[in-house]
């Protein structure tokens, strides 16, 4: 195995089913270990046109996981 970047730490990626709280656990290690933590949801979403097919799909699904 190869050498991380130097500077970059540990690095943790958080996978599941949409309904599996990835985001809630993120948050949680996040705050404790007082780094911070990205959404690949949101960057996917702050690159969507609002308008787009794709972009009411990913509401929609994200809508349905959370209930």
């Amino acid at each position: 195995m190869g050498a991380s970047a130097p500077g970059r730490g540990v690095q943790w990626v958080f996978m599941g089913s949409p309904t599996a709280k990835k985001r809630v656990y993120a948050e949680r290690l996040s705050k404790l270990l007082e780094v911070p933590y990205i959404s690949m949801g949101s960057l996917v979403r702050e690159e969507l046109d609002l308008r787009s097919s794709l972009h009411k799909q990913i509401v929609n699904t994200e809508n349905q996981a959370g209930n």
